[in-house]
């Protein structure tokens, strides 16, 4: 049973570990030297890929390989990057703003979240680990009553698939303040069928929190468009949008298009010096060799921007819109697939 304090990144790696080995059967150190060989040629040929996007899209699949590559060599640090960020701003207001936890006040009404971009689940994970941990260590646990929505927004969801399924879903089963009220249909999680590449994606309604983790950054150079538009169009009222991205090139260009963040924060883990790796989470799956270096953290940049920052003060370019499609008409909870489905 998982505990709601914040877990250094070593235990996270820990866990996608544990959910690896499920998968596969059997403990890292008992597989047999190919398939070893075969996860560490994934390993650097990810890393490659991600490097050089313009290398294609990969599918994971039945590919055990690179699954377990994405897993153990990406998966922990992506979760990290979101609860940390989340987590961090938390101090200076509530996810959604609205919110009230004060003891013996409690909330109202549905909190919906977006998750835009969200692949295997990472962000989905850090951010219901943060969840967690603030409605559950409130002071009001009684009172507090959550009803929360949150659409996953991933383009190429059937090449996640398999990873969302081995790893996320095991994982979030392992919350149980999560699987409680899940299971009571006070937390609703799905998949929005079909999205459309930014900048053609459509959030359908209104959201209190969008998340846009590593996404900006390599997707079409009209995202400051659409980006616009979702601050115009899908944003509740005291609706935030937070966006992590390695690039500090693409807050830049926020603040330049005029947004005006609530909240600005530099993330980074980094240690000096060589680093004895833990065999906890290391197993023999890195080794200090070229591409197999384990990472000692990720350096990123994340903001959060309010609608209230823009709106009335900039004139937004005209949203482009299928009549037979509307925004308002057609809400994501009411089409969506249910991840646990």
């Amino acid at each position: 049973m998982d505990t709601f304090e914040h877990k250094p990144l070593e235990y996270l790696k820990r866990d996608v570990r544990k959910r690896v080995e499920v998968y596969l059967g059997c403990e890292l150190e008992h597989l047999p030297p190919r398939t070893m060989d075969a996860i560490q040629r994934e390993i650097i040929a990810l890393r490659g890929h991600y490097r050089d996007p313009a290398t294609g899209g990969w599918q994971y699949g039945r590919n055990r390989p690179r699954l377990v590559a994405y897993a153990l060599a990406y998966y922990p640090y992506y979760v990290e990057l979101v609860s940390d960020a989340i987590q961090i701003a938390s101090k200076e207001f509530v996810v959604p703003r609205r919110w009230d936890l004060t003891p013996d006040r409690g909330h109202t009404g549905t909190a919906r979240y977006a998750i835009v971009g969200c692949g295997a689940g990472p962000e989905l994970y850090g951010l219901l680990r943060h969840l967690a941990g603030t409605l559950y260590s409130s002071g009001n646990r009684a009172s507090v009553t959550p009803d929360i929505s949150i659409s996953l927004f991933e383009p190429e969801r059937e090449r996640w698939a398999a990873v969302a399924e081995a790893v996320t879903k095991p994982l979030i089963g392992r919350i149980p303040w999560i699987e409680q009220r899940r299971e009571a249909g006070q937390i609703r999680i799905g998949w929005s069928p079909d999205p459309e590449p930014i900048p053609s994606l459509s959030l359908h309604g209104e959201y209190d929190f969008v998340l846009i983790q590593l996404v900006l950054n390599e997707v079409d150079l009209l995202w400051p468009t659409w980006l616009s538009r979702v601050m115009e169009a899908n944003l509740a009222p005291g609706g935030t949008i937070c966006v992590i991205d390695t690039n500090h090139a693409v807050h830049d260009q926020l603040r330049e298009l005029g947004f005006c963040p609530a909240k600005s924060l530099s993330l980074e883990w980094s240690e000096a010096g060589p680093r004895k790796l833990d065999p906890i989470t290391s197993s023999q799956v890195f080794r200090d060799a070229d591409g197999l270096i384990e990472r000692r953290g990720v350096k990123a940049m994340a903001s959060f921007w309010e609608n209230a920052a823009i709106r009335g003060r900039r004139r937004l370019p005209p949203r482009r819109m299928d009549s037979s499609r509307s925004e308002k008409a057609t809400p994501s909870h009411r089409r969506r697939i249910d991840l646990f489905g």
